[in-house]
């Protein structure tokens, strides 16, 4: 008989697994969405009489992906949402758990008047 404890060990790599899966299906369908207008105008239009409008939305929506891409890794994983938090507030260079105002971290040396 298995002890709950181990059950719930077993639980966690397939959550985790389904919720990778759910992430790269979510980025899969992105660039399905973003990319389909441009190959579809490319395919079906070979005397290029489209307006120039539509294609240069065509080619901003599939150039879209890939900033859409960061956003949604950051909405799906915590690990990037820090990581984006730490370099936008320009902290990249510390540690995780370390705040550049803890003065009981610095050196004597350094915090002389």
């Amino acid at each position: 008989m298995k002890s709950h404890k181990s059950s719930n060990m077993m639980m966690l790599p397939k959550k985790r697994d389904l919720r990778v899966a759910k992430t790269l299906l979510i980025v899969l369908l992105t660039f399905v969405i973003c990319w389909t207008p441009s190959v579809l105008l490319t395919v079906f239009d070979k005397y290029y009489k489209a307006p120039d409008l539509l294609r240069q939305i065509t080619a901003i929506l599939a150039l879209t992906n890939s900033s859409v891409n960061p956003f949604i890794y950051a909405w799906r994983n915590r690990g990037f949402r820090l990581a984006y938090i730490r370099i936008i507030k320009c902290r990249h260079w510390l540690r995780p758990g370390e705040d550049e105002h803890d003065v009981s971290k610095m050196d004597s040396t350094t915090n002389k008047m």
